[in-house]
């Protein structure tokens, strides 16, 4: 039997805390590093920059926002959510 592994189109947003919005190029670059570690490919990198958040976390009203949208199996998904939590 063929190992066939399912490669769909998936889109993750993630907030950075605004002090740390100079170092968005590096997250861009580790979370591309996963993706193409589960043999997924990152067809797209929207950087929305600093906007409100609809309510407040941690005390913050601000956030960076990023839209990533790439190609890969369900294991590059979980792998990524694992590192955004890190």
């Amino acid at each position: 039997m063929e190992d066939r592994r399912t490669v769909t189109l998936y889109e993750t947003l993630f907030i950075v805390h605004p002090e740390r919005g100079p170092r968005m190029k590096e997250f861009i670059e580790r979370f591309k590093k996963v993706i193409e570690g589960q043999d997924g490919t990152l067809s797209n990198v929207e950087e929305w920059g600093l906007r409100d958040l609809a309510y407040r976390v941690q005390k913050q009203g601000k956030g960076f926002y990023t839209l990533l949208q790439y190609r890969s199996s369900g294991r590059a998904v979980e792998e990524l959510e694992r590192n955004l939590k890190l």
